[in-house]
This record gives C-alpha cells, structure tokens and sequence, in this order.
C-alpha cells in the first residue's frame, strides 16, 4: 500500500458536467484526491475553510461570487492553499486578476486534460 499523502483537491465550477468530469479525472491520479466539489463562490469558500485542501481549482466565473473573489477570500483563510484558476476564455484581464487574487496557476479548460493533471502537481510542488 502507498503510505505517500495524496495531494487534496477542491473543485470549483458551476457547470456540473466539467465539475464532475474533472473530479473523476482528478480521483483516477494515484497520488490525487478529490476532496470536495462546490458550485459557487460561496460555497468555495466555505469547503475550503473546513477541508483546507492542498490545492484548488476555481472556476473565473461562478454564480454568488465569482472565482477571483473566491480566489481572494481562500488565500486569506487558508493561505498555503494553491490555486489553480480556470476559465472558457484566454482573457489577460482574467490572468492577471487572479494572479493578483493569490493563484499560482491559470488555464483555459479547452487545454488538455494531462496540462491539467501536470499543473496540480507542480503548483502542489510550489511551482
């Protein structure tokens, strides 16, 4: 048996098929957990205050409060956490502003799911 800790994952998005397809994904990595799924903002940030995950990754735009905001509020209460934004569109504003809300990582979803994958380990890793 593998003794290593998995990396715990959050994810956040408010469309249920990319949501739930990422987290099947994510939970078939050995060395991956999902350990939550929220639909909004809020709720984001509310899992991520009483899970604290090793990374997380936030959909830009969500329902309640959007993903920067989500972004900001998280770092602040669990400020190891490293986030990953996502988003439909290549928008520098939307980069740069989660840049500046504390994310370590930004892809567009239509990327491969391996760059996926490949980006919660090495922003896990601290790059």
């Amino acid at each position: 048996m593998d003794t290593k800790k998995k990396i715990r994952v959050l994810v956040a998005d408010d469309h249920p098929t990319f949501r739930e397809g990422l987290s099947l994904l994510l939970k078939d990595e050995p060395d991956m957990e999902v350990i939550g799924q929220a639909a909004d903002g809020e709720e984001a940030i509310k899992l991520a205050k009483e899970l604290c995950p090793d990374v997380a990754i936030i959909d830009v735009i969500m329902p309640k409060l959007g993903g920067i905001e989500a972004a900001q509020h998280i770092k602040e209460v669990c400020p190891d956490v490293a986030i990953i934004m996502i988003s439909a569109y290549d928008y520098e504003s939307y980069l740069l502003a989660s840049l500046r809300a504390g994310a370590v990582g930004y892809l567009v979803k239509d990327a491969p799911t391996q760059d996926l994958v490949n980006a919660v380990r090495l922003v896990h890793g601290g790059e």
